[in-house]
C-alpha cells in the first residue's frame, strides 16, 4: 500500500511539474476557492432558516451576517481559473513554436504541447466543479433571504 502511494505521490508531482510555471497559480487560486466554498456552506449549515411561515428556526444558531457574502469572490476565483489554463496553454504551444523554429522535433516539441494540454485540463477541472457549487450556494442564499424565484 505504502509504495502504491509513493508511485502515486510521485507521478502526479511528475504531471503538475510538466504542467509547467502557471501550475501553482491554479493550484493556489483553487485551493482558495474550495476554501472559501467550503467555508460558505458552513456557514448555510449553522445559519438560521426561514420557516414556511415566514419566519426564522434559529434552533440556537447564531447569525453569521449576509448569506450573499463572498459569493462574488468565489464567482471571480471560477472565471480566473479557465483563464489560467489557457494562458498555460498558450504558453506551452508558444513554447512548442519556439523550439520547432530552432529545429527541435520530437520529444522536446511534444513536451510543449502536454504542458498546454495540462494546464488546460487542470485549470477546467478545477473551474466547473466551482461553478456548480457557486449556483448552489448562490440558490442557498436567495432561499435564506426568503427570495423563492
Amino acid at each position: 500500500m505504502n509504495a502504491l502511494m509513493s508511485q502515486l505521490g510521485s507521478q502526479t508531482a511528475a504531471w503538475f511539474a510538466a504542467g509547467g510555471p502557471l501550475m501553482p497559480a491554479i493550484l493556489a487560486v483553487s485551493l482558495s476557492l474550495y476554501a472559501l466554498i467550503v467555508h460558505r456552506m458552513l456557514t448555510f449549515r449553522r445559519s438560521p432558516r426561514r420557516t414556511p411561515q415566514g419566519g426564522e428556526d434559529d434552533r440556537g444558531a447564531e447569525t453569521y451576517g449576509d448569506p450573499s457574502a463572498g459569493l462574488s469572490l468565489i464567482h471571480a476565483l471560477v472565471s480566473i481559473l479557465p483563464l489560467l489554463g489557457l494562458l498555460g496553454s498558450v504558453g506551452g504551444i508558444m513554447r512548442t513554436f519556439d523550439l520547432a523554429a530552432f529545429g527541435v522535433r520530437g520529444h522536446a516539441a511534444a513536451k510543449g504541447v502536454g504542458e498546454a494540454l495540462i494546464t488546460t485540463e487542470f485549470g477546467l477541472a478545477a473551474a466547473v466543479p466551482g461553478i456548480v457549487l457557486h449556483w448552489w450556494l448562490v440558490r442557498r442564499a436567495r432561499l435564506a433571504r426568503g427570495d423563492r424565484s
